[in-house]
């Protein structure tokens, strides 16, 4: 039998919140005009939003609640089999990190329905945070088995970790700085990383409050070539 899901710890704001529609979106923006100009073109594309609790870990949480919310949606219990065998790629040494990413992997198996993963993921700190923790370390995962190999720039992705910030010295600097740690946003080649590791394809918009900056979309295509 599974633990009901507890609030998240130190903070009143879900963790994921509940689908709301564009129209709630344009009235959140309506005294900021470049930005309501911004959600007004998102809202030709797309029908809802969720809110996302902004922690520094905020990215890792949005991609991996959309991957297991569309795959409950479209009923694929193969794929999220397969999303399953990814996480267990990940091990841990320190036994309370291990035991929780071993019950996260038991709960994501039983969930039946969007409803189950919007109120585990949404309230239980200990899922979010073991679901955040496995994502930072795919991600660590991709960006270390290719540190030496090529990346799509022609430099190598350890080449292309210090040309983009000179302050990494390495590929594993740049994973024990910004992935690693819970909390830190992620940034630059993080944002590639995890969805491939997942195998899924993913756009991510810049909504950015600023006129003077045009809205902006960054796309990691999956397998097929989708987005």
């Amino acid at each position: 039998v599974l633990p009901f899901p507890s609030q998240p710890r130190g903070s009143d704001a879900p963790n994921i919140g509940l689908r709301r529609s564009m129209e709630a979106l344009k009235d959140e923006c309506r005294f900021n005009a470049g930005k309501l100009q911004k959600v007004n073109s998102l809202a030709k594309a797309y029908g809802h939003w969720r809110p996302v609790r902004g922690d520094g870990n905020c990215y890792y949480r949005t991609v991996i609640y959309g991957c297991l919310e569309v795959m409950l949606a479209d009923e694929s219990p193969k794929r999220i089999e397969q999303l399953l065998e990814t996480f267990k790629k990940v091990s841990y040494k320190n036994a309370k990190e291990q035991n929780a990413h071993e019950q996260m992997l038991k709960i994501i198996r039983s969930f039946e329905d969007q409803e189950q993963l919007e109120l585990w993921v949404s309230q239980d700190l200990i899922l979010d945070q073991a679901l955040i923790r496995a994502c930072r370390q795919l991600v660590r995962m991709f960006l270390m088995q290719r540190a030496h190999e090529q990346s799509p720039s022609g430099l190598t992705y350890e080449q292309l970790v210090r040309a983009l910030d000179s302050t990494y010295s390495s590929m594993e600097d740049f994973c024990r700085l910004v992935v690693d740690p819970l909390g830190r946003d992620a940034e630059t080649l993080a944002l590639d990383a995890l969805p491939q590791m997942l195998g899924i394809g993913l756009r991510l918009w810049i909504l950015d409050r600023r006129d003077e900056v045009g809205l902006v979309s960054l796309d990691t295509p999956g397998p097929a070539g989708q987005v």
